[in-house]
């Protein structure tokens, strides 16, 4: 699986999540082994990705390495928050598109 690849499945897996009303996910990385390097590529770029602002736009509150480092435990927003985060989106939303239009 490409980086680009997993972020998609990762994206879909967590608006899955959110629509379920779970409060966590497992994502299988993998330890590197299938690459030429056998080197973690795509923890890494997870990782990254689940630190920044598109992952907490989706409801991700956190993560941690479990398995061995070969997976990630993410928290999700609880369901009662998702209203807040839905109306934070919102207001993203419209900023940006104010921004765009020169205002």
């Amino acid at each position: 699986m490409t980086r680009s690849q997993a972020g998609r499945a990762l994206r879909r897996a967590l608006h899955g999540a959110r629509v379920r009303g779970a409060s966590g996910l497992l994502a299988i990385t993998g330890l590197g082994f299938g690459n030429p390097g056998q080197v973690p590529v795509l923890r890494s770029h997870i990782e990254g990705w689940l630190a920044g602002s598109e992952a907490r736009a989706l409801g991700v509150l956190g993560f941690s390495r479990v398995n061995r480092g070969g997976a990630l435990a993410i928290r999700l927003v609880a369901p009662r928050d998702r209203r807040r985060i839905e109306r934070e989106e919102e207001q993203e939303e419209r900023d940006l598109l104010d921004s765009d239009d020169g205002t």
